[in-house]
């Protein structure tokens, strides 16, 4: 199955979930940075993850978390990087 079709199978180890991100990123021609949970989910159970959350990391840090339902989430991101960019100009 491809990921177009929308079946990938449930992840029995981490080297398939890493595979399973890999072909993601070829198959759609993704550039952005892409994590992957580990096996105990434990980001999506700590932040919710999943379906409607962005994530901004900097040094590896997580540094801000943005509700996609919000209609206003590319506003509330491009606020928190004025502000953010802002600090360290000062």
């Amino acid at each position: 199955a491809t990921w177009k079709e929308g079946h990938i199978p449930q992840h029995k180890t981490l080297s398939e979930r890493i595979n399973a991100a890999k072909y993601f990123q070829e198959t759609t021609k993704y550039q952005l940075p892409l994590f992957v949970d580990n096996m105990q989910n434990t980001f999506d159970e700590n932040f919710g993850a999943w379906p409607e959350r962005g994530y901004i990391f900097l040094d590896k840090k997580l540094v801000f978390i943005v509700d996609l339902s919000n209609l206003m989430w590319i506003e509330s991101i491009e606020n928190w990087l004025s502000n953010h960019f802002a600090n360290l100009n000062n």
